[in-house]
């Protein structure tokens, strides 16, 4: 059985062959195991050869367990579990709890960038209830746990990309609807806005659902295969109920992306909540580097505006996201970092240091040696480079006094943001 069908979705069991799935899916670690997923029942007797069984339908599945049945696996050729979970209380909290945990902690780390910040104040006061609301059904947090053990257990960091970029779709897609420009389009209608939500978590849940052989082709065919994938995999989303609206916003995703763009400039409800997620999800794909390179925020902007000006994208969506992030006052590491170095009160003596790749630097040094500088750390050397490094050559530096501690504030205000600037770069 594949990991795609781990999950049954026809019935109240999630089924599981062979011992070395169920350690995947438990996340089963002597070494660690505060990650094992409790909640764990047998929905039927799991039996071997012969019908022999050995745990009855209602054991709870633990660390024990599942080391038993290790060894069992070692010591009896050609045995083949098949396992049936029952989807309990217990188990499905648990998922609940990984999900929004993985859901806030994703919106956190958006909220704190520098570029997306102002966009994001937009939900600060209500992206709880969206969490809320959408995890408050069982078969939300079922489908969403399926592709999260998918990605997870592939042990591949792209495929978690693929599933934190689901996440990253859904909020930028609430973010713009809920702007100052945009929220017209919606009257703020946290109903619809939980629907627009909706709409980005499962645009490319064909694609999750799938990412194993997506990621198996060269990079150059995954984009086509990617959309293939979700066009596909479009009628498994009947079973999650959702409105005919939300269904209708992805199937004009998925038909944008083989080449009908009718809806575009639609002001039905289907075609917004699709212009908003197709305008997030193109930011982020290339922000991120999903398929090639990654771009920088700027960049990015430029392109999509230019997309709007040619009617290949919602202008009024393009224009709002371009206006919310915040492109003009983007954090430069290296020229604030510039802006530090001219408090040098000796022509620019004060050198960062290390500044090599995406290194941070720790401390100032001398490049000069200027020994009349009162800020001159005269009583030890800080660095020793056995070869020409930037612009200090093979020699021994001082530490500069007074921008060394300079650098340690500045570092620490502004570490999210020097960690995103550097991206980039």
């Amino acid at each position: 059985m594949s990991q795609n069908d781990i999950f049954s979705s026809e019935q109240d069991t999630i089924e599981i062959d062979g011992i070395g799935l169920l350690v995947q899916f438990t996340r089963y670690n002597p070494k660690e195991p505060e990650s094992f997923l409790d909640g764990i029942e047998l929905a039927e007797d799991l039996l071997g050869k012969d019908d022999t069984i050995y745990y009855t339908k209602g054991t709870s599945i633990d660390p024990k367990r599942i080391e038993r049945l290790i060894k069992l696996c070692k010591t009896t050729p050609g045995l083949e579990l098949s396992i049936k979970i029952k989807r309990s209380a217990k188990f499905i909290q648990n998922f609940h709890h990984e999900i929004k945990k993985q859901m806030a902690d994703l919106y956190k780390k958006r909220q704190k960038n520098a570029v997306s910040k102002k966009l994001f104040s937009n939900i600060s006061e209500d992206i709880n209830s969206f969490f809320n609301d959408f995890l408050s059904n069982e078969t939300n947090v079922l489908s969403i746990g399926k592709v999260k053990y998918i990605c997870e257990s592939l042990k591949k960091g792209r495929a978690e990309l693929f599933y934190h970029h689901s996440f990253n779709v859904a909020l930028f897609s609430v973010a713009i609807a809920s702007s100052e420009l945009y929220k017209n389009n919606v009257r703020e209608d946290k109903a619809k806005l939980g629907e627009i939500y909706k709409a980005g978590l499962y645009h490319n849940y064909g694609a999750l659902t799938n990412i194993e052989n997506i990621l198996k082709i060269s990079e150059d065919k995954q984009l086509r295969m990617y959309w293939d994938e979700n066009s596909k995999e479009y009628s498994s989303l009947d079973k999650l109920n959702f409105s005919s609206e939300i269904m209708d916003s992805i199937r004009f995703i998925n038909e944008y992306n083989m080449g009908r763009k009718e809806f575009i400039n639609s002001n039905e409800w289907p075609a917004t909540m699709a212009n908003v997620v197709l305008v997030a999800d193109a930011f982020l794909r290339k922000e991120s580097g999903l398929f090639g390179a990654r771009q920088s925020a700027k960049d990015i902007t430029d392109k999509l505006n230019v997309q709007a000006m040619g009617k290949e994208l919602n202008e009024l969506v393009v224009q709002t996201l371009t206006l919310e992030l915040n492109l003009e006052d983007f954090f430069d590491f290296y020229q604030q970092l510039d802006h530090l170095s001219k408090v040098c009160l000796y022509d620019n003596s004060a050198v960062p240091y290390p500044l090599t790749g995406y290194m941070s630097p720790t401390i100032y040094v001398c490049k000069n040696k200027v020994m009349k500088c009162k800020y001159l750390d005269k009583a030890q050397k800080a660095v020793n480079l056995a070869k020409t490094l930037g612009v200090l050559k093979q020699g021994s530096y001082n530490r500069c006094l007074l921008l060394s501690p300079k650098l340690k504030i500045f570092y620490e205000k502004h570490y999210e943001e020097i960690k995103e600037s550097v991206k980039h770069k």
